[in-house]
């Protein structure tokens, strides 16, 4: 398996330079699993059995799994709204589009100005959370006749989960590797899921596997475990980065 860090000399780079050490190790994790890095090209070509990279190199590939970003759409009846460059819709601080007063925005779509910084909010599922919730609620506050709120919602970190139940997380500025990582990655996703049985769901089929692959570990991989008399429609995919 082999991977391409398009225009960065170093994987991760959001990460850097505030948390190195998280994005370090994730980069030795993947070089010790045999995943070959391309750093700092771009692909040029991609055909069934190779990608051309921009430094003139190629390499062999059988299954090509492009991650390019987002990119979006221009809604009918929503192309006189302003956006940025990205194409998203520029909110104030209450989440009204910019220059509207009855039309609200939320969610990726949405480049709404962060509390701490100004620039856009992050695209990920938690600040979209906190964006609707915010809508919801100075929506009600507007037909009731009282004064809106802005978005304050400042984020709590980042993470992802690695092969071998590890992972990386950056919590309120403190930096976690290595199993307990992925611990608060999975806790995490679990406290923010729609209900508490679903965060029960996910949480005991996780511990199954947990304590299944360490008693595997402790008796030379000869551990059975109890089989499962079905998956919860629950448990959900949990991979992917929050920030």
């Amino acid at each position: 398996m082999s991977t391409s860090s398009p225009s960065s000399d170093k994987l991760l780079p959001s990460l850097r330079p505030d948390f190195t050490h998280i994005a370090e190790t994730a980069t030795r994790q993947l070089l010790d699993q045999g995943v070959q890095l391309h750093e700092g090209v771009r692909v040029t070509q991609i055909e069934t059995d190779h990608v051309a990279l921009s430094n003139g190199q190629s390499v062999a590939s059988d299954l090509s799994v492009v991650a390019a970003g987002v990119s979006f759409r221009v809604l009918p009846g929503t192309e006189s709204l302003p956006r940025n460059a990205s194409g998203q819709i520029i909110a104030d601080e209450d989440l009204r589009v910019r220059g509207s007063h009855n039309i609200w925005v939320a969610g990726d779509i949405a480049a709404v100005p962060h509390p701490t910084t100004g620039e856009p909010c992050p695209t990920n599922a938690l600040f979209a959370m906190k964006q609707g919730d915010c809508v919801g609620r100075n929506i009600a506050r507007t037909i009731k006749g009282q004064s809106v709120r802005g978005f304050n919602f400042r984020g709590l970190g980042q993470a992802a989960g690695l092969a071998g139940q590890r992972g990386i997380t950056e919590l309120w500025g403190l930096q976690f590797t290595g199993r307990l990582a992925w611990v608060i990655r999975v806790l995490f996703f679990a406290w923010f899921m729609p209900s508490h049985r679903g965060a029960l769901s996910v949480l005991s089929h996780l511990s199954q596997n947990v304590w299944g692959a360490a008693l595997g570990a402790v008796t030379g991989g000869r551990a059975s475990r109890a089989p499962v008399a079905e998956r919860p429609e629950s448990v959900v995919n949990l991979s992917g980065r929050f920030r």
